[in-house]
């Protein structure tokens, strides 16, 4: 793992944990400009990312396509071929459930750093451990999380009284 240092000189390393270096794709990102207007959250894990959108979740992978450039793009020999990409992406959505927007909770020390819309400085984006949909249908939370072995999972937490029939 890379020695993280300030512009003082200062080694935080050690402060923010070496596991969330390690780790930091596997935390919920904040969107601070980084991602479309409209995510709110995203988990990268491999070639997977989701997104957490207001009542939807957004699941994209990615491949390397088989399919050929075509001729006049491989035509430039000196120029380093970029494989072409290949996208497999579904939405879940959340049908007869109230309006609800994915909440970040359990915040981690964060080092992730975000250098777009002209920003030469950097701002650091949030990273949490769980997103969760409160009151998604009423009475019902919907949480997603990474687990021990760093699988994705989610979980509907059904408070006392709440109607699971409808």
């Amino acid at each position: 793992i890379p020695k993280i240092v300030c512009g003082n000189g200062l080694d935080i390393t050690k402060e923010i944990g070496r596991e969330t270096i390690q780790n930091q794709n596997l935390f919920f990102r904040s969107n601070d400009g980084q991602f479309d207007p409209d995510v709110l959250y995203r988990v990268g894990i491999g070639d997977m990312a989701i997104s957490f959108h207001k009542n939807r979740v957004s699941f994209a992978i990615r491949k390397i396509s088989e399919k050929q450039q075509p001729q006049s793009e491989q035509a430039h020999a000196n120029k380093p071929q970029i494989p072409a990409m290949e996208y497999l992406v579904w939405d879940i959505t959340f049908e007869g459930s109230q309006t609800c927007f994915p909440t970040g909770v359990e915040n981690v020390p964060s080092v992730y750093r975000f250098f777009g819309n002209g920003s030469s400085v950097g701002r650091l984006i949030e990273l949490h451990k769980k997103i969760i949909y409160e009151d998604l249908y009423p009475g019902i939370d919907l949480v997603f999380y990474m687990d021990n072995k760093k699988q994705f999972k989610y979980d509907f937490i059904i408070k006392p009284g709440a109607d699971i029939s409808s």
